[in-house]
């Protein structure tokens, strides 16, 4: 059986007892609160929570102490894992890549595996220490989207501050054309000036060397080439070729049409087809409106050009303005009238159209054409000039 004694109680007589309690008391507290605290384990300490790296070259710090190792972890570079942190990066390029340690703090032990878990990862490459230091550096080549596993451990448990830093030298990017130029067309003599364009990717510096005919154009340097007051002699092909450290590249062609001055602006000077089935190119560019001439389709009037055109056989004629463009290349906005008559003021409507269908900016009619009697005249117009 076992007795508990119990301290003396202070009285008078036991003073010298009571100090030595109260003394050991104090002292026990002091060394109490004098213990230090356990220090926190680094955020990246266990596998699944790896710090992400990114991009081609990067310096991280770090610690590991009060890092553990975890259950089924390999021996980094031959040292049991004792104290490691992790990093997970994922290669951008192919190329050989630089990973190691120096300005860490301590002897470290540095590898690289692939794998998704702690327990089945595949070495890639592992060193304890650099020539004649104490940290550590390796080196392999880096395979494009591979997520590579890095762990900075201590030797033999060593901990401090870590620096982690990695480099993969990226091979300058050869020059590509993401938009090309786009060809254009314009009146001769109208003052018109045309900029050719072009969007490219590549390695800095890019140099642009503009050309007409394969031949360098003096000042086209840029991304873009403007030819000022385009004239007829200025017509013809334009490209760009695209260069830098890692190759060129040329642009498709972009043509530059200026089209001559018109005879069928005027009511006078409209030109003559002929046959049931027919199909007209022309341009409305530099064209005019003269005195005397009516509206067509009740819009007023713009640059408008003419044909004479006399029915072969009685029928009913269709006649449309589809697959006419602007100067942009897109869709033209028309307006397409037939008369007879023999002059510009004293013309009789037989059709008009504007636009042929809600949404459509080409224009579209029918008439009836009565052979070899009536002679038609067609008047088509831009909307826009």
């Amino acid at each position: 059986m076992t007795t508990a004694t119990l301290p003396p109680r202070c009285s008078t007589g036991s003073s010298r007892s009571c100090r030595s309690l109260l003394l050991a008391a104090l002292l026990a507290f002091a060394l109490w609160n004098s213990q230090p605290l356990l220090a926190q384990a680094p955020g990246n300490d266990s596998f699944a929570s790896a710090t992400l790296l990114s991009g081609s070259t990067n310096i991280v710090t770090g610690s590991n102490t009060a890092a553990t190792s975890e259950l089924g972890e390999p021996a980094h570079a031959g040292n049991p894992a004792s104290a490691s942190v992790w990093w997970t990066w994922v290669a951008p390029d192919n190329g050989p890549v630089v990973i190691d340690t120096l300005g860490s703090a301590f002897d470290t032990v540095l590898a690289v595996y692939t794998g998704n878990t702690v327990g089945a990862l595949t070495l890639v490459a592992a060193n304890d220490d650099a020539p004649n230091l104490s940290t550590s550096l390796l080196a392999f080549p880096a395979v494009r989207g591979t997520t590579y596993r890095i762990a900075v451990d201590g030797y033999l448990g060593a901990n401090g501050s870590v620096q982690l830093r990695l480099h993969l030298p990226v091979a300058p990017a050869a020059p590509d054309i993401t938009s090309q130029p786009v060809g254009r067309t314009v009146p001769d003599n109208a003052g018109s000036n045309v900029t050719f364009s072009v969007t490219a990717t590549g390695s800095f510096p890019l140099v642009f060397e503009w050309q007409k005919g394969g031949v360098a154009l003096p000042g086209g340097t840029n991304d873009s080439y403007t030819v000022t007051n385009a004239t007829i002699a200025k017509a013809g092909d334009y490209r760009v070729v695209i260069t830098n450290s890692s190759g060129s590249i040329t642009s498709s062609v972009a043509v530059l049409t200026v089209l001559a001055g018109l005879a069928q602006d005027a009511f006078a000077g409209r030109v003559t087809f002929a046959g049931q089935t027919n199909t007209v190119t022309g341009h409305n560019f530099g064209a005019t409106t003269e005195a005397g001439e009516p509206l067509h389709a009740g819009v007023t009037n713009g640059a408008s050009i003419w044909w004479y055109w006399t029915a072969p056989q009685h029928g009913l004629v269709r006649l449309d303005t589809a697959g006419s463009t602007n100067s942009a290349g897109t869709v033209l906005d028309t307006v397409l009238a037939v008369y007879t008559g023999t002059s510009v003021n004293s013309l009789t409507p037989v059709a008009a159209n504007n636009d042929e269908a809600p949404g459509l900016l080409s224009s579209r009619l029918f008439f009836r054409a009565v052979a070899g009697v009536t002679k038609f005249h067609l008047r088509a117009e831009g909307v826009e000039g």
